[in-house]
């Protein structure tokens, strides 16, 4: 069943041994050695100790390494990546163990069953922002109502594009019985196709994240029944043909091993083939 899917997450981190910690006040130096020897560090005391520390990284990398050329701010990335997700954060109860913490939700719906793990603080970063981001909402141009993206769902950050979409989808003079988006992401570009009066859309996402999202926001409304999900890959399980084919695609050459998210935004060598040999059997002509 479609609602089994399970979401993609950060992995809980199970520590069997006492971890060194770090506060305000604790030596900095020492700290940055202990993370270049490969040592975890547990934030025991407040969140923005945490921070802190981060921000300390930060200055200790700019001064050793060039930060200038595509290769050297690559190596910078890769070596704070490193240093900065030995950085953990203790949870107890779905609740960080620091005080001054933010409130995630993810933390409960992720891990309802999983009383005492830990994280690391990059990734509870991402887990608050993406918190804040689904709880708030997201005002999208086009829209009437505002997104709530799900975690870990690509959602746009510029709009030009769906204004460039919008005023085409005004224009079109087209059939609007059945349409077709490959890579739903937060569902954009299938409401306001919506929007505009099709009577059906047919959605896909590799993302499972996209797709479960997807089901929680629209749960039994009428849009529930207007956009039909498929977890699978470019037309999934859609072998009908359709009036109109969506494909807002990633726009950068993979260039290393993807995260989820990332395969929003970086192609691997066969997807635009793959798209117009499967795409030209969809098409009502």
């Amino acid at each position: 069943m479609i609602t089994d899917i399970e979401v993609n997450k950060p992995e809980p981190i199970a520590i069997g041994k006492k971890l060194k910690s770090f506060k305000q006040g604790t030596a900095v130096k020492a700290t940055i050695e202990a993370l270049k020897r490969g040592e975890s560090i547990l934030i025991k005391e407040f969140y923005n100790d945490g921070i802190s520390l981060l921000h300390d990284l930060h200055t200790y990398l700019k001064l050793k390494l060039p930060n200038k050329s595509f290769l050297e701010q690559q190596a910078y990335r890769t070596e704070y990546y490193r240093l900065s997700n030995l950085i953990l954060l203790e949870i107890v109860d779905q609740k960080l163990c620091v005080k001054k913490s933010p409130g995630i939700g993810w933390l409960e719906k992720f891990y309802s069953e999983n009383n005492h793990f830990f994280l690391t603080f990059p990734q509870i970063q991402g887990l608050n922002s993406a918190w804040q981001w689904y709880q708030n909402g997201i005002s999208i141009p086009v829209l009437r109502n505002k997104m709530h993206p799900y975690y870990g769902t690509y959602f746009p950050t510029r709009f030009e594009h769906l204004v460039l979409f919008d005023n085409w989808l005004k224009r079109y003079k087209g059939p609007k019985k059945t349409a077709i988006e490959i890579g739903i992401g937060c569902g954009v570009l299938s409401l306001q196709m919506i929007q505009h009066h099709f009577q059906k859309v047919y959605a896909t996402d590799i993302n499972p994240n996209a797709i479960v999202g997807l089901i929680e926001f629209m749960g039994t409304t009428k849009l529930s029944r207007k956009i039909e999900l498929d977890f699978g890959h470019l037309f999934g399980k859609w072998e009908k043909q359709t009036e109109l084919i969506v494909f807002n695609p990633p726009w950068l050459p993979e260039v290393h091993d993807l995260s989820h998210i990332d395969a929003a935004i970086y192609y691997n060598k066969t997807l635009f083939a793959d798209f117009f040999c499967c795409g030209k059997k969809k098409t009502v002509t």
